[in-house]
């Protein structure tokens, strides 16, 4: 909790066709699916929200609150959420925004030039924009600038030993720019011929400074003062500019975004991925996250996606680390969504959408390490763009279906594993570090001893066993390293008297691991 800056919601538009989100993911696809009204018993797909219902917008803002107070308690005390929208719900959600992170943290609506018009045969307005809802956690919170496109330096066109630079007026202009607006800065300042100038309107009259004479004083002594030679009332005069250098300068971000390619852009990027085949509708260009990671983020920041789609989050944090040499973290999160029968997509072996995230994310990784500098020993080497792919699902425990005391000593024999069958070595350790309260991204080293696998988290914080048929090899290899934990299976023993024996080795050899048995 509390460890997220950035969070990117790319939700169900709830424009009819939209399905809606249960919160139980511990069912089979077709469950799933069949509870949350996408296919119904025969199997025919659903609209799980249609228009026609009397609860259209509060079905879709219950799927909504949840995951927006979850959001508010993910975030750090300076992070953002930004949720992308058109205007079936901008107006609602705002409602709901506001009465989760309140009406002071609102920071803005963002309105983003998608470049594709829809709404053929519609009477309305022709859709050609969508929106960008965005909340801050708090006041700690302060968006970034932009770096300067070219076009936007191109301003800066004077140059001296100390870069680039823009000169703007020192004389005030607009309103408040008379002598008597502000008399302490009406004032003479020697021109370069030695004459003495003052601020003077179009019309003559007397004008003031922006700034009083210790500030102007210290801007001669920085080099931040330019004179100019400017022609007025029939004649050349000298007049005093302020230099603005355009080095360590940033662009303040908008509320009215034009500058990104639109979707259009998007499924081109995605197509270019996958072979020139459209595996997904409707992704994000990742120009746009790359933009909002920039202003709301830093570069050692986590950005959680909560509707990870195609995967756009993922890639354009992957691209912006290769750019800057940050080391941004994501999560992206997709429900267990089928994809379309006869699609491309099915038709390439991608049957959820969820295995198109993964896919993209493995394929813009080898694509961004590609391209790295021949020049540059870290890129030519490759950054590491490797990822944790985690599901929801039930307990790896076998459910206990025999009371304590409804058992007697020779049904003892008959009871089942701890363990469900179909379960693997990393299902249960990610069950462990969830009971122990340790990071799900802590550093993973596999290996084998004596033909078991033994799992190393970040050097000996927990090292686990849980294969069946233990060996003395493998506990005293295991105690040898001292970790601060170690775990086995339960039915990994094949007696109590091994199991005891193994709680004596840990005694004799690293007597402060605590050790565990599942």
């Amino acid at each position: 909790m509390g460890k997220i800056k950035l969070i990117y919601i790319d939700p169900p538009y709830n424009t009819g066709n939209d399905f809606i989100y249960k919160d139980d993911f511990a069912v089979t696809s077709a469950d799933y699916l069949e509870r949350s009204n996408q296919r119904a018993e025969d199997g025919a797909r659903l609209n799980a929200n249609p228009e026609s219902s009397g609860r259209f917008h509060s079905d879709w803002l219950s799927m909504m609150y949840p995951r927006l107070k979850l959001a508010r308690n993910l975030l750090s005390n300076d992070g953002f959420v930004f949720i992308s929208i058109d205007d079936h719900e901008l107006h609602t959600l705002r409602a709901v925004c506001t009465e989760i992170f309140g009406a002071d943290n609102f920071v803005g609506i963002i309105t983003r030039a998608t470049g594709t018009p829809t709404g053929g045969g519609f009477e309305g307005l022709t859709n050609m924009v969508d929106y960008i809802l965005v909340f801050r956690r708090s006041s700690a919170a302060v968006l970034n600038g932009l770096e300067f496109a070219e076009a936007d330096a191109a301003i800066y066109n004077e140059v001296d030993n100390q870069g680039r630079f823009l000169t703007r007026s020192l004389r005030q202009t607009g309103g408040e720019d008379r002598r008597e607006d502000r008399p302490t800065m009406y004032y003479g300042v020697e021109a370069p011929d030695g004459t003495i100038v003052y601020p003077l309107g179009p019309t003559g009259y007397k004008s003031r400074w922006i700034c009083g004479r210790d500030r102007f004083d210290e801007m001669v002594r920085e080099g931040l003062v330019a004179w100019k030679q400017v022609q007025r009332d029939g004649g050349t005069h000298w007049h005093p500019f302020q230099k603005f250098y355009l080095a360590g300068r940033e662009k303040r971000p908008s509320n009215l975004w034009t500058d990104i390619e639109g979707n259009k852009k998007a499924t081109r990027e995605l197509r270019d991925l996958f072979d020139d085949e459209k595996v997904f509708d409707s992704p994000k260009p990742t120009a746009l996250l790359d933009q909002i990671i920039q202003i709301a983020s830093d570069n050692n920041s986590i950005i959680l996606d909560f509707f990870a789609g195609s995967g756009t989050t993922a890639e354009a944090t992957m691209r912006l680390n290769r750019g800057d040499g940050g080391t941004r973290s994501f999560i992206v999160v997709q429900a267990a969504e089928d994809i379309a029968e006869g699609s491309a997509a099915s038709r390439h072996g991608y049957f959820h959408i969820s295995q198109i995230t993964r896919e993209r994310i493995r394929r813009a990784a080898a694509s961004i390490n590609s391209k790295a500098s021949p020049d540059d020993v870290d890129l030519r080497t490759g950054q590491d763009f490797g990822f944790r792919s985690l599901h929801v699902d039930t307990t790896n425990m076998t459910d206990v279906v025999r009371e304590p005391d409804a058992t007697d000593q020779l049904a003892l024999a008959e009871l089942e594993p701890s363990v469900k069958d179909d379960r693997t070595g990393e299902d249960l350790l990610f069950q462990v570090l969830l009971d122990w309260g340790l990071e799900l991204t802590m550093p993973i080293v596999k290996e084998t001893v004596d033909g078991r696998e033994i799992f190393d988290v970040e050097e000996g914080t927990l090292i686990a066993c849980l294969d069946k048929l233990l060996t003395q090899e493998v506990v005293h290899s295991i105690a040898a390293r001292k970790p601060i934990r170690a775990v086995f299976r339960d039915d990994g023993f094949d007696s109590d008297s091994q199991r005891i024996n193994v709680e004596q080795i840990f005694r004799e050899v690293s007597p402060s691991t605590e050790v565990k048995a599942i």
